[in-house]
């Protein structure tokens, strides 16, 4: 469990580790860097925490999401961020379309 008073994922802090099945992120998540979350094979959904405003390169590479929550808070997903995520089906965002739309592809 991550502790609540975090604020940061850094990069590859979880890369690789093919044991993880569930994360929960706490509230205070600001940030999640690049490759965070890549080859976690076995993790098939995540929530991203409303502090969030990007989601960064390769985060989720080569992971076993099927299902993520974005909330409205994301203005930017930068390239790559669900490569190789062949099992993704659900996508759940927390804003409107108008916000949908003006995300930074």
């Amino acid at each position: 469990m991550i502790p609540d008073d975090v604020k940061s994922i850094e990069k590859y802090a979880f890369y690789d580790c093919t044991g993880l099945t569930k994360m929960e992120l706490p509230d205070s998540i600001e940030k999640i860097g690049k490759y965070a979350f890549a080859k976690c094979t076995q993790l098939n959904k995540i929530s991203i925490p409303d502090k969030v405003t990007k989601l960064d390169e390769y985060v989720f590479d080569a992971c076993g999401l099927e299902e993520i929550i974005i909330p409205w808070s994301v203005r930017s997903i930068e390239m790559c961020c669900f490569d190789h995520c062949d099992n993704l089906e659900d996508i759940y965002y927390k804003g409107s379309e108008q916000d949908w739309e003006g995300i930074i592809l």
